[in-house]
């Protein structure tokens, strides 16, 4: 099942963080640039793991990455002020150990924008 060690202990070890976007038509661009600023910040060849989004609820994100590298997901999370010259906001809800504690925790947090903004 595993290949070796690493790989078991990078696929156990895990968080989700369910961010909420702002606006809700830049969430692809967000996932992406999430991504990005991720592998920036870290260096794309120095870890084993990386910043995956595991799904999308809504104008949320659920992303998956390994413990180790939390603290980097959140910087590259506060980082992300503006895409292509359009500002966006990106807050986190909620850090969880399961998909399946992510997945009801993103449904049943109500939003925190309100709905004026949109």
């Amino acid at each position: 099942m595993f290949n070796n060690l690493n790989q078991y202990i990078n696929m156990k070890v895990a968080r989700y963080i369910i961010v909420e976007v702002h606006p809700e038509e830049a969430i692809d661009k967000v996932a992406n640039e999430l991504v990005r600023l991720f592998e920036k910040i870290v260096g794309i060849g120095l870890f084993k793991g990386r910043l995956l989004i595991a799904d999308k609820i809504g104008n949320r994100l659920i992303i998956r990455v390994p413990t180790r590298y939390l603290k980097y997901a959140r910087y590259a999370i506060l980082a992300l002020r503006k895409i292509e010259n359009t500002p966006v906001t990106v807050l986190t809800v909620s850090v969880t150990g399961t998909i399946r504690k992510a997945r009801a925790q993103a449904r049943s947090i109500p939003s925190l924008f309100d709905q004026e903004l949109s």
